[in-house]
């Protein structure tokens, strides 16, 4: 898959792709809720395509909205619909502007970008200190590679795990948002700011930032395990989200142990620091 493929394609179904286009509203109502569209936000649509959820956006009120997207007939298609929505033909993983946004939303569109986490990492210069970037589809993920199975094959690289996914997102930003069920698919993180230093400051830093992230992501699994609770849904599925977060727990703690071991432990081991030894045994037992 390359770059001039994904813009043919798109180019030539543009004036029909309304025609074929699948919408669950509610799961977009779900989607939007969770990426923080709401009145008064800037708002940044990559790859809009036709102008999906333009309709949406301006039901929200949101303050500044721009569409972006590398296919031209695509956003002539979006520019009839929409003549007032701000609107840029571009190729997003080299995109550049001098506005920041709240809110980066890719949409149906992830797939379709042979460099994901390029891509991941150019939205993170485009976002506001507190900003949030969503990668989100309305639909699973198995729905999502059986329908590219057709005539999109060719130029979809395949919707990756959604933990796959948070962890390309958790380099760049805070993922606290992880979601893949029979009817969604969407992974959301932050910008946050975090001090920089020098060495050893640097890597506990950058520790503290990883650890962070994985908590982050327990919390949003067990908060979709919460709401899926709530709405009477099927124990099986909401017993997989579950198992997510006990592994997503379990992961951290082993982290954690062996961030200590290293940089705190073997300190302890050269100054004869027997309690700090001891402490560390009795909570890896409480752990275990």
């Amino acid at each position: 898959m390359n770059k001039n493929e994904v813009i043919q394609f798109f180019n030539d179904h543009a004036e029909t792709w309304d025609e074929h286009r699948i919408r669950n509203q509610k799961v977009i109502n779900y989607i939007l809720d969770e990426a923080g569209v709401k009145e008064g936000v800037s708002v940044l649509d990559i790859g809009c395509g036709t102008g999906e959820l333009f309709a949406d956006y301006q039901d929200r009120k949101v303050g500044i909205l721009m569409g972006v997207d590398i296919a031209s007939k695509m956003l002539e298609v979006a520019r009839r619909k929409f003549p007032y929505v701000s609107t840029i033909c571009a190729d997003a993983t080299e995109l550049t502007l001098e506005s920041r946004f709240d809110c980066i939303v890719v949409y149906n569109a992830f797939p379709h970008f042979p460099y994901p986490e390029k891509l991941i990492h150019q939205m993170s210069h485009l976002l506001k200190p507190g900003g949030r970037l969503t990668i989100a589809h309305g639909m699973s993920r198995a729905a999502i590679d059986k329908h590219h199975e057709g005539e999109a094959k060719k130029i979809s690289m395949g919707l990756m795990e959604a933990d796959e996914l948070a962890d390309l997102m958790g380099k760049y930003l805070t993922v606290d948002k992880v979601v893949s069920d029979k009817e969604k698919y969407l992974v959301s993180a932050v910008a946050t700011w975090t001090p920089e230093g020098e060495g050893s400051h640097q890597h506990d830093q950058d520790a503290k930032k990883k650890q962070l992230n994985r908590l982050a992501r327990a919390t949003g699994h067990l908060n979709h395990v919460k709401t899926m609770m709530e709405n009477g849904e099927d124990v099986s599925e909401i017993l997989i989200q579950l198992s997510a977060v006990i592994s997503a727990l379990n992961g951290l703690g082993k982290e954690m142990i062996n961030e200590h071991i290293v940089h705190c432990l073997s300190h302890a081991i050269e100054n004869g620091d027997t309690q700090a030894i001891e402490e560390l045994k009795k909570a890896i037992n409480k752990f275990i």
